[in-house]
């Protein structure tokens, strides 16, 4: 008798947490989420075009110190460089969105793949989104700080 007196409220709140609905993905998370998804696969790929695609004509990218402002002025830094970056990865990071902006900041992670061995890095990245005319959402600010390096 003493373990039916157990296994019953058990079993009372299995079934209660198990038929009690899943809360829907919050729309502006899912949003910064496909951002920033998009963005770091095409970093990963290695892929030019599609992070360019990603990118105002106007972009500002402050990287390590220098400033490079527009597309083509990006692109001219990070054609010799894109190859090397694997694994790029976003985190889960702060983000807020409004009609026409959505701003992300958080943790990245990455392989830097120069030599032999690649080196895991870590670093703060501050991203802004700005919603086009044509409603496809395009980078306008990238502020990556590769401050830190992981050992493995």
């Amino acid at each position: 008798m003493k373990p039916l007196l157990f296994i019953m409220p058990v079993a009372a709140a299995l079934i209660v947490y198990g038929c009690t609905p899943k809360p829907a993905p919050d729309k502006e998370q899912v949003l910064t989420d496909s951002l920033i998804t998009v963005f770091g696969e095409a970093i990963s790929a290695g892929d030019l075009e599609k992070t360019m695609n990603c990118c105002s004509d106007d972009i500002l990218v402050l990287d390590m110190g220098t400033i490079f402002s527009g597309k083509d002025t990006l692109r001219a830094h990070m054609e010799p460089l894109i190859h090397y970056y694997k694994n790029f990865t976003f985190h889960q990071g702060l983000s807020s969105v409004n009609e026409d902006l959505v701003t992300y900041n958080g943790l990245f992670s990455l392989d830097w793949a120069m030599g032999e061995k690649p080196l895991p890095v870590r670093g703060i990245a501050i991203l802004v989104w700005q919603k086009q005319p044509d409603n496809q959402w395009k980078l306008i600010l990238e502020k990556l700080d590769f401050g830190m390096v992981a050992e493995k």
